[in-house]
């Protein structure tokens, strides 16, 4: 139990995270972002409506 306390403490956060699409979001202005917001919003509720109850 100790040697797994201390693998995880090695383990450093955000290590392994891919930051592309973050820095590639951040390059656009926020209007850019407001309506690429919007568009995903509405492809969700596209899908919503279109996928078969459970």
């Amino acid at each position: 139990m100790a040697k797994a306390a201390r693998l995880l403490d090695e383990v450093k956060p955000g290590a392994g995270v891919d930051r592309t699409l973050i820095r590639e979001l951040l390059k656009l202005t926020p209007t850019e972002r407001a309506h690429l917001a919007i568009a995903a919003a509405r492809s969700v509720a596209r899908l919503k409506t279109s996928a078969r109850p459970l």
